[in-house]
């Protein structure tokens, strides 16, 4: 307990009023708020000799004078239960005048009040106590934790000693600029330091129009949190723009891209993230996104050249990528270096149904309309008659009659006979309805069936596609890719030039479940590579599954691996496992270096017709169907 002090004079102490009183003989430390603030142990300790009740408070007379800085503040006296000191021949231990029957002696060295010594008594041993030499004390260090100087007649605090916290708040943190949902985000991002900042998003969903652009700016992060932070455009391929920045990051958010806008679509096919020409380019742990549109228009993430040039050192890892119907996951384009690792990208869940731009879609109707020009044995066929042709007999299942017939009424009669006329007419038709032209015509029971067929065929078109009309270095590694035409995509050709190359390319530890249409006659496979001077294919998995093909006679065939081009002195594809694929390996080389290492082994293609088809200057080991 303390009490503040009024005045010193020497040896003498007025204190404060007080209910607090003290009597001769007590210990008192005398301490100011500096000396609790620095919590330090106690200070120097005095015996009073003499208390003189007075009117304004007690006076102390202590056992010497006083000393304490001129400028202290918050004096106050402090005291002790006791303190003795000195020892230096054998002293009687008492308490309170009783002989402990214990004697002890105390050698020169530091002490600090309330050290003390124990000692064990048997009284069966010798003299029956434990004799100790030289032991430290068994006491703990003193120390004190000040919390306030209080006038307890005013029953108020003077002083607060306690340590103050600053508020998380007021730390600022690594953000350089937070923002929250309704924020002005181009603002924010302008309001980022010319050499770089940190843009901070809370947890929440912000609406983007037009798209959010960083253009010109270097050191920049763009940081949310997790999937809780959700950048959503509207009505346009891309939520946020970079160009020609460089030393950017993208982390923990949820980056969607809008339907596409009109005209739909832009020719390098921008993606909910965009990065043109930018340098130095992170975007990890974050989850991307694109609708279903109509044709090829967007991605969930592009990187590409833009007017400032092409893009350099970008790294696309650990990302959950939705990718909508027809779409395409990941584009790389025109990068010198790029790596694509351990992302999962997948067909995204079922949403609307387009039909325009359905190449799968178009390829089944003229399967579906193309078998039903002659008769097929089966339950629930119908004949329909085209006007004006008698002989000309369309036949088709119950689900596709009413299709036939919507087919039949349009044809006209001189374009429609047995031979190439009714082909080309089912040609005409089929691409129309895959284009999405032509659907208004079409009876509800038609519409309703090629809606219901459209959402049969759905499937992503590209999963992982790193090309353009340069690169350097490309490494695919550790990605899991399901539900897409085209699995992973690597090559380049010059604009220039016939055919480009890259210098070396690493596809390796991907796993590839591709999902192709049964009439779908485009690029299919699960992997590709074209046009590469030092090419590893290494310990890769792909599995095909079919969908459609009801009226199909033959679906198309599709390969596992395929490597295609301008090929250089190296080529290895090694470890491969595949199942459902038509042709397990397919190399076809336009270029022969004279000095070369090309092998393809240790492939298993499960139900292939061949594990690998490639021409005898490519060594071989271990290819299994």
């Amino acid at each position: 307990m303390a009490v503040s002090v009024a005045a010193i004079a020497g040896d003498t102490v007025t204190l404060a009023p007080s209910q607090l009183r003290f009597a001769a003989g007590e210990h008192v430390e005398m301490s100011w708020l500096a000396r609790r603030a620095d919590r330090l142990p106690h200070g120097a300790l005095y015996t009073i000799a003499s208390v003189t009740p007075g009117a304004a408070g007690d006076v102390l007379t202590l056992d010497r004078a006083v000393t304490a800085p001129a400028s202290a503040a918050g004096l106050a006296v402090r005291r002790w239960d006791g303190e003795a000191t000195g020892a230096a021949s054998a002293t009687d231990a008492t308490w309170k005048g009783a002989d402990l029957g214990i004697r002890f002696t105390a050698a020169a060295g530091g002490y600090e009040a309330g050290d003390w010594w124990g000692a064990r008594l048997r009284a069966e041993a010798g003299d029956g106590l434990e004799h100790r030499v030289g032991a430290s004390p068994d006491g703990v260090r003193h120390a004190f934790a000040p919390l306030a100087l209080v006038d307890l007649d005013a029953r108020a605090i003077l002083s607060d000693c306690r340590p103050k916290f600053t508020p998380l708040a007021n730390l600022g943190g690594a953000c350089t600029v937070s923002v929250k949902p309704g924020d002005d985000l181009q603002a924010a991002v302008d309001r980022l330091p010319a050499d770089g900042g940190e843009l901070c998003f809370a947890a929440g969903t912000y609406v983007i129009e037009p798209p959010l652009k960083v253009a010109g700016r270097r050191r920049i992060v763009f940081a949310g949190a997790g999937p809780a932070t959700v950048l959503r455009a509207a009505r346009r391929e891309a939520a946020v723009v970079f160009d020609g920045c460089s030393e950017v990051e993208v982390r923990h958010l949820r980056a969607e891209g809008g339907t596409a806008g009109d005209p739909p679509g832009d020719p390098g096919l921008d993606g909910a993230l965009t990065f043109l020409a930018c340098s130095d380019v992170v975007v990890a742990d974050c989850v991307l996104a694109c609708p279903d549109s109509d044709g090829k228009v967007q991605t969930c993430v592009t990187m590409r050249s833009g007017e400032a040039g092409a893009s350099d050192r970008v790294r696309i890892e650990r990302n959950r990528v939705e990718v909508g119907a027809g779409q395409t996951g990941v584009l790389v384009a025109d990068a010198a270096r790029a790596t694509v690792a351990a992302n999962h990208v997948a067909l995204a869940p079922g949403g609307r149904v387009f039909l325009g731009g359905n190449l799968a879609v178009a390829a089944e109707l003229r399967a579906l309309l193309a078998a039903s020009l002659r008769p097929r044995r089966g339950t629930g066929i119908k004949r329909v008659a085209v006007p004006g042709v008698d002989k000309a007999l369309f036949v088709a299942g119950e689900d596709a009659a009413a299709l036939v017939a919507d087919f039949a009424a349009a044809a006209r009669p001189s374009s429609v006979s047995r031979g190439g006329g009714a082909e080309k007419a089912l040609l005409r038709f089929a691409r129309s309805l895959g284009t999405g032209k032509g659907l208004e015509a079409l009876s509800p029971a038609s519409r309703d069936f090629v809606t219901q067929l459209a959402a049969a065929l759905r499937s992503a078109g590209q999963g992982i596609v790193v090309g353009g009309s340069s690169a350097t270095t490309v490494r695919v590694l550790d990605n899991v890719v399901e539900g897409t035409i085209q699995g992973i995509h690597v090559g380049v050709s010059e604009r220039d030039r016939e055919r480009g190359s890259i210098d070396s390319v690493i596809v390796a530890r991907n796993v590839v479940h591709a999902l192709v249409p049964a009439s779908y006659d485009r690029d299919r496979h699960g992997v590709f590579v074209g046009n590469v001077r030092s090419l590893h294919v290494v310990d890769n998995v792909a599995t095909l599954r079919r969908v459609g093909g009801e009226a199909v006679r033959a679906p198309t065939p599709v390969e596992g691996v395929r490597v295609h081009g301008v090929l250089g002195p190296f080529l290895a594809i090694r470890q491969t496992s595949l199942q459902g694929f038509s042709t397990g390996v397919r190399v076809v080389p336009l270029s022969q270096p004279k000095s070369r290492v090309w092998l393809v082994a240790e492939t298993l293609a499960e139900g292939a017709t061949a594990a690998l088809v490639a021409p005898s200057i490519v060594d071989r080991e271990r290819n299994v169907p």
